[in-house]
């Protein structure tokens, strides 16, 4: 599977740039420590320059998800690199004519560690498949909906080999995607009710009553997951009807496909 993954060309140009970007911002975290040690020979002020990297992940890693949510992300991603670019050339010429300081490091160093970026699927299942929960974790906030037919059956999936938690026994659910905004907000139940439909195929004139039962915080990731009761007005017989019609329509699609 990663080597067919591999060949895809966009998929090595993002691996590439990714890695020689890391490279960079590890580069300069080294460089910053030794001028700042080099121009002061003080350890606190060595210290200083340490902090001033960390700094911006804990002030903006708070609060950096909800202005990504207000803006146009790809403008303001693009905004930050151009930012940066430009603080970086700057610093090379104070350098080059010995009109460097240790404040203006400091200043330059907080502002080439903030940067904005996009949680991809790929990251989230890398921490969910490896076990990663320290501080590369990829924490989420998603809805899920627990499906009551009107002869009182309840509808669990066994999730699919592909997926972040293969053969798990799941209620109906995912993440958040960008048709569940509203303005600054997510509409949690019309995220639970779109997966409902992409899911099982069951659209809003089955549903007599959905609302949310129950809020709850993964203890191994840190997740949040707001669980909604949807009660349908039909029976468990038609629901499997309606499914098995779905899954047939899928696998037809699959093969004229190929």
């Amino acid at each position: 599977m990663y080597i067919r993954v591999l060949k895809n060309r966009n998929v090595r140009y993002y691996m590439i740039g990714a890695s020689f970007s890391n490279l960079g911002n590890v580069i300069a975290g080294f460089a910053f420590l030794f001028l700042a040690s080099d121009s002061t020979e003080s350890n606190v002020h060595t210290t200083g320059m340490v902090i001033s990297q960390v700094f911006p992940y804990l002030l903006f890693g708070l609060i950096g998800g909800v202005i990504g949510d207000w803006v146009n992300k790809k403008k303001l991603m693009i905004m930050m690199d151009l930012l940066r670019g430009l603080t970086i050339i700057s610093l090379v010429f104070l350098y080059h004519f010995d009109q460097i300081s240790y404040w203006y490091l400091i200043v330059v160093s907080f502002l080439i560690h903030i940067k904005v970026s996009r949680t991809d699927y790929a990251h989230y299942l890398h921490t969910i498949r490896n076990g990663i929960t320290d501080h590369e974790w990829c924490k989420i906030v998603y809805g899920a909906g627990l499906v009551e037919t009107k002869d009182s059956k309840f509808v669990i999936g066994n999730m699919a080999r592909h997926t972040a938690h293969p053969n798990r026994l799941q209620c109906v659910g995912g993440g958040l995607d960008q048709k569940d905004r509203r303005g600054p907000y997510f509409d949690i139940k019309e995220s639970v009710l779109r997966e409902l439909h992409e899911e099982l195929k069951i659209g809003r004139q089955y549903i007599a009553h959905c609302a949310p039962v129950f809020l709850m915080k993964s203890r191994t990731y840190d997740d949040v997951v707001i669980l909604y009761h949807i009660v349908l007005n039909i029976g468990a017989k038609e629901l499997s009807n309606i499914y098995q019609s779905f899954t047939y329509q899928l696998k037809t699609l699959f093969v004229n496909s190929i």
